[in-house]
């Protein structure tokens, strides 16, 4: 009698724990985890923070500290990985730079940075705004055009209507970035054509960046250094938040 209430105590208390640890709320974890990283306990940091990115939870500053973490572990494709997050969540230009120094520091690809790459990064950054901003121009417009076809015909408002509608149209189709990946694997193989029988183009190293063209099946047609590759796709993990 005694063993089996024992045994039902024991269970009660497992789960009961189990249940505590599983009700924590992300906020508390993300308390938790900060505060093992303030006190360089950066591996046991790094286990809560990986448990709330699993729940979809994340901060800037959270991806950050990964980042840091895993660098700091020689981890590059992961640091690269959370860096790429980071940047996706804030659009700090500065965080491009020290990707830059990281990959050519330990020869990764993807990571150059142009007056053009600078420009499209702040036009994505920036498109969603402007897209707005020109469609409460057209509607002013429209107001006006009303407003005035009453006393008078003028061909001057319904052209500035046409060309703030085509412009406005415009960024909304270029506002979306292409879609990029890190290469995670460490023997990664660019393929000429989506088939294991294709002829090898290179070998990509862990931690490399390429833009992602097209999906066939297993396979992700990729961009790197105006290029086009075969990759397979579990060989890579996509930047997105």
């Amino acid at each position: 009698m005694q063993k089996s209430v024992k045994k039902i105590l024991t269970i009660f208390f497992i789960l009961f724990s189990f249940l505590s640890v599983w009700a924590q709320k992300p906020s508390e974890i993300l308390l938790k985890a900060d505060s093992l990283f303030a006190k360089s306990k950066h591996t046991q940091a790094l286990q809560n923070y990986e448990s709330l990115f699993k729940q979809n939870f994340y901060t800037p500053a959270m991806l950050l500290k990964m980042a840091f973490v895993y660098e700091a572990k020689s981890k590059y494709p992961q640091t690269q990985y959370f860096l790429s997050l980071y940047f996706e969540a804030t659009n700090d230009f500065s965080v491009l730079e020290k990707q830059q120094a990281l990959a050519e520091k330990n020869n990764l690809d993807g990571y150059s940075l142009s007056e053009t790459s600078r420009f499209w990064w702040i036009f994505y950054s920036y498109s969603g705004y402007a897209a707005y901003l020109l469609l409460v121009i057209a509607m002013m417009l429209l107001g006006i055009q009303v407003r005035i076809s009453k006393e008078r015909k003028s061909i001057l408002y319904p052209l500035l209507l046409i060309l703030t509608l085509g412009s406005a149209c415009t960024v909304f189709k270029f506002s979306k970035p292409t879609a990029q990946a890190i290469v995670f694997a460490p023997k990664t193989f660019a393929m000429e054509g989506p088939s294991g029988a294709a002829d090898v183009q290179k070998q990509l190293t862990a931690g490399s960046k390429v833009r992602v063209v097209e999906k066939q099946d297993i396979w992700v047609k990729v961009n790197l250094n105006d290029k086009l590759f075969y990759v397979r796709e579990d060989a890579l993990q996509m930047i997105a938040l």
